[in-house]
């Protein structure tokens, strides 16, 4: 006989074998169905009939309700913001407006956005006590000069030797003489609006820095072209353009647009001037950093001193701490 049929000839007795069981054991318990749906208990009813259960469901439901309130967290800031608090969403929050909000967390990240100026943030991770009441007080407006003081840093570049504040980089497409001014004067950069273009003479002085080979003026200035718009009109009816490749300025037709772009600077004042030199002094800069460094370990000295001894009013309640951090 063929392996083949010899296969199938087993497989068919085998399932004779398990037929003839079957019917064994139906013939012996006559009365018996087969149980094909599994036990499901419904939860509901079993809670109807018996009362201690649903009376646990209950504590169970205050307990959860008791934990979801840790803590208490009342906002105030100097400048309007965004406020986030445990990377969920408050809303604005307004000067003389404080905003409560409870959290469910001892450990939890607050940060808040200004609505004025772009990437002025200030965050904080708090840890907080259990039932504790904490006002913050959020420095939004330290936070804004920060952030336009990093602007001005790679925006601008400061000539105090000619009280001139630079842009670093020009328009960056060809423009006309008219559309130069126009750009400059609507021009906002590291906080400062009152932007202009230069004279001939003053763009003179950038001449002496200037590199050809990456087209940068000292590792100040990068420029996408060679000839910067001036302010100073020629004999002819022209106006004066600074051609950096034979460094001089060459007197063109105001209309002309093609590979000459606007590079604007403003005048510091006497007080921001001062402030500036100041800052460059060597002496001064390591006296601010040792200052800057001196806040930051007294601040956190603070909050160390917060966390571990929280405090609390003789009733019971807590007691409302003005910790600005």
């Amino acid at each position: 006989m063929p392996r083949r049929w010899r296969v199938l000839l087993v497989l068919a007795l085998l399932g004779l074998g398990r037929a003839s069981a079957s019917q064994a054991q139906s013939a012996e318990d006559p009365g018996a169905t087969p149980n094909t749906s599994p036990s499901v208990e419904v939860a509901g009813n079993r809670s109807e009939d018996d009362p201690s259960r649903s009376e646990d469901a209950g504590s169970e439901d205050l307990e959860v309700e008791e934990a979801a309130k840790v803590a208490t967290l009342v906002f105030t800031t100097d400048a309007p913001c965004s406020l986030t608090v445990g990377g969920v969403s408050k809303g604005l929050l307004e000067p003389d407006q404080p905003l409560e909000v409870e959290v469910q967390s001892l450990v939890i990240q607050v940060s808040a956005t200004a609505t004025d100026v772009r990437f002025a943030v200030w965050s904080e991770d708090l840890q907080l006590a259990l039932d504790e009441l904490r006002v913050i007080a959020i420095p939004m407006l330290e936070a804004i000069e920060a952030q336009r003081k990093k602007e001005r840093r790679e925006q601008t570049f400061r000539d105090l030797d000619r009280t001139l504040m630079w842009a670093r980089r020009d328009n960056a497409r060809d423009i006309s003489w008219a559309r130069a001014g126009g750009y400059c004067e609507d021009l906002t950069l590291g906080g400062f609006d009152n932007w202009q273009l230069p004279s001939l003479a003053e763009l003179e002085t950038l001449e002496a820095m200037w590199s050809i080979r990456a087209l940068k003026v000292a590792d100040q200035v990068l420029l996408t072209a060679c000839c910067l718009w001036s302010t100073t009109e020629g004999p002819e009816g022209g106006v004066f353009n600074l051609d950096f490749r034979f460094r001089r300025g060459f007197e063109v037709n105001r209309k002309l647009s093609f590979g000459l772009r606007a590079l604007c600077r403003r005048n510091m004042p006497a007080e921001e001037l001062a402030e500036a030199q100041l800052a460059a002094d060597p002496k001064e800069r390591k006296r601010r950093l040792k200052e800057k460094r001196r806040r930051m370990d007294e601040k956190k000295r603070r909050r160390a001193s917060k966390i571990s001894q929280p405090k609390a009013s003789p009733e019971g309640s807590p007691e409302v701490s003005d910790n600005q951090l």
